[in-house]
């Protein structure tokens, strides 16, 4: 059963993400740039820096780390 982890968009619409689809969260270097979530097929999204850092707690806290191949 996959988990989903629920963020705002920049305009604050919920958005529910797949996390079993996750590869890789990349949070901006300044708390203030965006952070993009990348996705198994090659997917990329750019969520404000809060919410980026909301997913990857959500992450943190209910899925196993992948290793990369």
């Amino acid at each position: 059963m996959a988990d989903f982890a629920r963020i705002a968009d920049s305009q604050g619409l919920p958005l529910w993400i797949n996390l079993d689809l996750v590869t890789r969260i990349s949070p901006g270097l300044d708390p203030r740039e965006p952070a993009t979530v990348r996705f198994a097929r090659g997917r990329a999204l750019v969520v404000p820096a809060a919410q980026g850092r909301k997913l990857i707690a959500q992450l943190n806290r209910c899925c196993v780390k992948r290793t990369e191949k």
